[in-house]
């Protein structure tokens, strides 16, 4: 192939330059020169768009390079093709056979269906010099890393192909409305068991239905419109995240409808709009959540770190996330401006409670409101409502509905077992997943994020005997139909803690 008065720079340009149509021109500029390979697997061909870029490419040793560039320009792939790994596999195959006088491509391809087979197709190849002396090679490169930090998240994509077609049917049919009934208004609720029942992306819209529908919300939401939303919103919950997905918005928003109906609509004197708030928080609490942590975004002075100047960074974002797919929904039609304004209150001031950074503060302050008012198993918990003025009265009640979605949040530790033990090694394995980034980041590794030392039955021992089992006894004793949580908890804690013992 000809390549007359062409330099590398300039076709990494023009490349890179094709991608930017697609909306691809996050990738890495200085990363990937295997730019042949990474054309075919970004964009996922289908087949007959591989052989379209084979006719004009490698088919035509007549082109030029930049003629080549050109051609990829004029002859842009179907934007809505979508290719299973193992079909793209297939293709690169045949595709490395057609070109058996080509070495140099052949092992490009080998490179490509590596990284796929290995599930790293997205890892960013990050190339600095330890050895420099000066240090500014190595400044460089990080500079260009933290400025993007998002964008280089290897298990970050684009999502817009990928459920639009898959709109569930409002409301569920009987079978499932049986099952789902049975299944939210109880402590032992198991995400994972929906799944076989209304299939893997019915989950989170079908349990959200069923839920606004047991506590009366539409008639201040449009049924119709809601669909539409929660459809929307499951869709910006990213299922590559082992943890925070919307099998985990639907297991926190159950628990939020659980808590509502044991004591904490009545306790807390909640009326339907400030339960729409509640509900709607939690089904948005980590909407668009990358699957890192506020900690690794502040440490890399990320772009959104920088946005949220450090505060409460991802809840920040869930939130503006959440306000725009609500504005884009209309979901909030029906209500009035006053209304309107109560529920945007509750909702920010619910997902801003679930900032990790709060936990102590926010468990301490529930710990003094129960012995300043001799609150204990339910017996005087309506004092947690301090009416002594319109304000007063709508901070407490804000704080109960805050320590409750926070609650939620972290409360896999209250589930059963089976659940409560898969719901461990999701966490964990987001964790890892996050310290193997900032291992290759060479940037310090966050607490139990390094895979090299962490045990998940010691860490899941600390964490309710630490976080979610001193705040669970908390709200039982406001709420004392929850003590099953607290006792779950227990159990899952002992569960643990013998799998310590038993452990090599």
């Amino acid at each position: 192939m000809k390549e007359v008065g062409l330099r590398q720079e300039d076709v990494l340009k023009a490349a890179f330059e094709h991608f930017d149509k697609f909306g691809l021109g996050y990738l890495p500029q200085e990363s990937h020169p295997k730019l042949f390979s990474y054309l075919i697997v970004e964009k996922q061909f289908d087949e007959a768009a591989i052989e379209k870029l084979l006719a004009v490419s490698i088919g035509n040793s007549r082109l030029t390079l930049k003629e080549l560039i050109e051609a990829w320009r004029k002859h842009p792939a179907d934007e809505s093709s979508e290719t299973s790994t193992e079909k793209l596999i297939n293709l690169l195959n045949r595709l490395k056979h057609k070109i058996s006088s080509k070495k140099h491509l052949q092992a490009q391809i080998d490179w490509a269906i590596e990284k796929i087979m290995a599930g790293k197709v997205y890892e960013p190849e990050v190339e600095v010099n330890p050895l420099s002396a000066s240090g500014k090679s190595i400044d460089k490169a990080m500079n260009s890393i933290t400025n993007n930090l998002m964008k280089l998240l290897p298990w970050m994509r684009y999502y817009t192909r990928r459920q639009t077609h898959l709109k569930p049917s409002f409301p569920p049919n009987l079978a499932q409305s049986e099952q789902l009934a049975n299944s939210v208004n109880s402590p032992n609720f198991n995400t994972f068991e929906l799944i076989p029942v209304l299939g893997r992306n019915n989950v989170l819209p079908l349990t959200a239905h069923c839920i606004f529908s047991e506590n009366k919300l539409f008639s201040l939401v449009d049924e119709k419109t809601f669909g539409s939303f929660v459809v929307t919103v499951r869709d910006g919950y990213y299922q590559e995240n082992p943890y925070h997905n919307d099998l985990h918005a639907a297991d926190v928003l159950q628990m939020c409808h659980y808590f509502l109906n044991n004591g904490l609509r009545e306790v807390a004197q909640l009326d339907d709009v400030d339960c729409l708030g509640f509900l709607v928080a939690a089904l948005v609490h980590d909407l668009k959540h990358p699957g890192i942590t506020n900690g690794l975004l502040e440490t890399a002075k990320s772009e959104l770190a920088v946005a949220y100047n450090g505060q409460a960074v991802l809840e920040n974002y869930h939130l503006a996330q959440a306000f725009s797919v609500v504005q884009k929904c209309c979901l909030f039609q029906r209500l009035t401006f006053e209304q309107a304004s109560v529920v945007r209150k509750r909702i920010i001031g619910c997902v801003l409670a679930t900032d990790m950074s709060k936990h102590f503060g926010a468990i301490q302050g529930l710990q003094s409101l129960i012995a300043a008012n001799d609150i204990e198993k339910g017996k005087n918990a309506d004092r947690i409502i301090n009416k002594k003025s319109n304000a007063t009265e709508f901070e407490s009640k804000q704080f109960i509905m805050n320590i409750c979605l926070h609650a939620a949040d972290i409360g896999s530790s209250g589930r059963v077992f089976t659940a409560c033990e898969q719901w461990a090694r999701r966490i964990t394995a987001e964790f890892w997943r996050q310290g193997d980034l900032e291992l290759k980041l060479r940037l310090p590794i966050s607490p139990l994020c390094d895979r090299r030392l962490s045990g998940l039955p010691e860490s899941q021992v600390e964490f309710i005997n630490t976080f979610s089992g001193p705040l669970f006894r908390c709200i039982a004793q406001v709420l004392p139909k929850c003590e099953s949580l607290v006792r779950t908890a227990l159990e899952s804690e002992q569960r643990w803690r013998t799998m310590i013992h038993t452990s090599p």
